[in-house]
């Protein structure tokens, strides 16, 4: 900051502030949004494959990933499709029901990281006692029925 007006006798130094450019702004504030723990997804940009065995939850979940702006959702109704898709591109984000039949979510998830995919995943359940009994101890589950807000903040708290 550069002082004003101060070689005028009685004049009281005044304090020419510089306003920093817009695009200046939008970086410190990201940055400040990154350092408290806020992601900034580009939402554009993010590959997400879907798994549930409940074909009207694949449903829901694509169309609350559209209204975020995804546009790459892909989905598998079995934990045998879900691998058969990780094997042939990879993903961003795994969106995954803890039951699936023969399988949970879990399984899943560890079947395909020994595979050598590295992928963020999001367990989703409307049964989260039942499968924190199964699973042996208390996970932070995305509890159905949820929101697309609820979707979003579990997201971009998941994705890196």
């Amino acid at each position: 900051m550069r002082q004003t007006g101060a070689g005028r006798a009685g004049a009281q130094p005044r304090l020419g502030l510089q306003v920093p450019s817009r695009r200046i702004f939008e970086f410190c504030f990201v940055q400040r949004l990154r350092v408290k723990g806020w992601a900034m997804v580009d939402w554009g940009r993010v590959s997400v494959l879907v798994v549930d065995d409940f074909a009207p939850m694949l449903t829901i979940v694509q169309k609350m990933l559209r209204e975020l702006g995804v546009r790459d959702i892909d989905r598998a109704s079995s934990c045998e499709a879900a691998l058969a898709r990780l094997r042939s591109r990879d993903y961003d984000l795994l969106i995954v029901d803890y039951f699936l039949g023969d399988e949970t979510g879990d399984e899943l998830i560890a079947r395909a990281r020994a595979a050598g995919e590295d992928v963020a995943a999001v367990i989703m359940t409307g049964e989260p006692e039942k499968a924190s009994r199964a699973l042996g101890h208390e996970v932070d589950w995305l509890r159905k029925p949820f929101t697309a807000a609820e979707l979003q903040l579990r997201i971009e708290a998941t994705l890196p």
